[in-house]
């Protein structure tokens, strides 16, 4: 076959121009750039590109299809949270510190266990009675790490995970 017929497209695109009036010129550039656009607009409708600006933002990428990050926190609601389930972790699982909010419940559950084992002790006399003293030193370093906890969320040193408290306090 000749050499000819294998031309690079970006070639026969420049003699397809040479074809071409200045008017048709114009038209064709004027309708490769309203596509142009248009596919411009679709791109960033995309879940991919959505990606790609976050990423370009600084932020960290999320998969196609996966849901946006929650918005953010509260410190009011991290604080009541603290108040009144605190022994519970609930201000831990809120801000996003899962792994915290589950030692939360292991601490509150061997207060509750050696609490128990003390109190039988003392009512039916026996060796667990040493139990009780056990519950209390836990429970005494519970509610010592609770209230640093709090006095972080008051003064904002303990964050979201992902991110920063909300402008508002509620």
């Amino acid at each position: 076959m000749p050499a000819r017929l294998f031309k690079p497209r970006h070639r026969l695109a420049a003699s397809r121009r040479l074809l071409l009036s200045p008017k048709q010129l114009k038209v064709m550039k004027t309708e490769q750039r309203i596509v142009g656009q248009a596919l411009a607009r679709v791109a960033k409708a995309t879940p991919l590109a959505r990606v790609v600006q976050r990423r370009a933002a600084g932020h960290k990428a999320l998969a196609p299809g996966v849901a946006e990050p929650s918005p953010r926190r509260s410190k009011g609601i991290a604080l009541v949270l603290a108040l009144f389930l605190g022994t519970l972790g609930a201000h831990q699982f809120y801000l996003g510190y899962v792994g915290r909010g589950f030692v939360y419940l292991g601490v509150g559950a061997l207060t509750l266990f050696f609490a128990t084992l003390g109190i039988l002790g003392i009512v039916f006399g026996g060796a667990y009675a040493g139990f009780f003293l056990v519950a209390i030193l836990l429970s005494v370093l519970l509610e010592a790490w609770l209230l640093s906890d709090i006095v972080r969320i008051i003064t904002g040193s303990l964050t979201p995970k992902d991110g920063e408290y909300s402008d508002r306090f509620f």
